[in-house]
């Protein structure tokens, strides 16, 4: 995973790459592939499966290609650039596009196939939201239907089935990818922030629970403050949009029904009182109580709607632990074994190279770079601890 974050260096004795943003959106495109589907894809691009019979795709190489490559032809139709005339480039993006709904379906159709406990997204939700495709036959996968728990009310087609995991992968591992891409450049910036991360990613090493999740995870508190931060001063989505189905009034202003409003998430994590003294300031420590070291936690009785990262009520995001958890997990592997350096361009005082980076990140610049096909640009040092 980590030569993701360093492949095709520009100076390969030194570690200086401009590839580190492509390199942790590959890294969140494959770890979510391998929650959602449980695909597994090598971090140098090849899958360990052949293609369907009839495909020229696997799942993960066409969900790869439309996410790298497919942005700067979206309004393209895919059966013409899948055309034999186009350029090979144009065309595998043609397939890909052509062959992505016919994974999706692919998927459901086995999950829908498979016995046991469900240890996929993909499987729970065809077992819990699908339709039933059963229900005309007494027995399902060997027991008696009555003695199974009852359906939910809702349930979804395949299509709607289709396009959910289609927006778990694309806006699951997208905003997973910013926030690592903003936290690790908060880092390079502010190395003494990496310093303080550090002491609880060794700590857990020295203990040995490095790899066991329920020893190493509740010791990742730093990491988890860190991630809290960097959604605090630079969210992935910095608005959120909401419609009012009925009237209503909040103090002195009147909203009617049917209104969209527009909620500016940065703007509400920085003027709320609750972040002073100085809410413009990366601070991760903020987010920890005071006087229990070394068994810290973070903060709680944060006021109703002075941190919306992951949005709240019946809408707030179902993937919040599935994310810290990643999140975490990759911070943990990265800043065990290395350090991360800002590098200057020619002639640029260190202090400038800084202000320049803290510019872009304030202003959404990398997270609309993370968008795109090609999210390059910062240069960045990985020098082995």
């Amino acid at each position: 995973m980590l030569s993701e974050l360093t492949y095709d260096t520009i100076n390969s004795k030194c570690g200086e790459t401009d590839k580190t943003l492509a390199g942790l959106k590959k890294i969140a495109l494959n770890v979510m592939g391998c929650i959602v589907f449980g695909a597994h894809r090598s971090w140098r691009g090849t899958d360990s499966q052949e293609p369907p019979v009839g495909l020229q795709t696997t799942l993960m190489e066409s969900i790869h290609t439309v996410v790298f490559r497919g942005s700067s032809t979206s309004y393209v139709p895919p059966r013409i650039l899948s055309l034999g005339v186009m350029p090979k480039t144009l065309k595998s993006v043609g397939v890909a596009r052509l062959e992505v709904p016919l994974h999706l379906h692919d998927s459901i159709a086995r999950a829908r196939r498979s016995t046991g406990s469900p240890k996929t997204v993909v499987n729970h939700l065809v077992k819990t939201y699908g339709e039933d495709d059963k229900q005309d036959h007494g027995e399902v996968d060997g027991q008696d239907e009555t003695c199974l728990p009852p359906k939910p009310s809702v349930t979804l087609t395949d299509e709607q089935l289709s396009a959910e995991l289609s927006s778990l992968m694309t806006a699951g591992s997208d905003t997973i990818a910013i926030t690592l891409a903003h936290a690790i450049l908060a880092l390079a910036v502010f190395p003494e922030w990496q310093d303080w991360i550090t002491k609880s990613i060794d700590q857990a090493t020295n203990l040995g629970y490095s790899s066991k999740y329920g020893a190493c995870f509740p010791l990742m508190v730093r990491c988890l403050a860190l991630m809290s931060e960097t959604l605090r001063l630079f969210p992935p989505v910095p608005l959120l949009v909401r419609k009012t189905f009925a009237a209503h009034d909040i103090n002195d202003i009147h909203i009617p029904a049917d209104t969209m409003v527009k909620i500016d998430i940065a703007e509400m994590h920085t003027s709320d009182p609750f972040w002073e003294p100085e809410p413009f300031e990366f601070r991760p420590s903020r987010w920890l109580k005071e006087g229990i070291a070394p068994c810290e936690a973070l903060i709680d009785g944060i006021p109703r709607g002075s941190f919306l990262a992951w949005s709240e009520g019946p809408k707030s995001c179902p993937g919040k632990k599935m994310a810290q958890v990643e999140f975490a997990s990759v911070i943990q592997d990265i800043f065990g074994k290395f350090r991360v350096e800002l590098v200057t361009g020619e002639n640029e005082p260190l202090q400038e190279a800084k202000d320049r980076v803290m510019r872009d990140l304030k202003d959404g610049a990398f997270r609309r770079r993370m968008k795109e096909s090609g999210p390059e640009g910062v240069v960045l040092k990985w020098v082995r601890r």
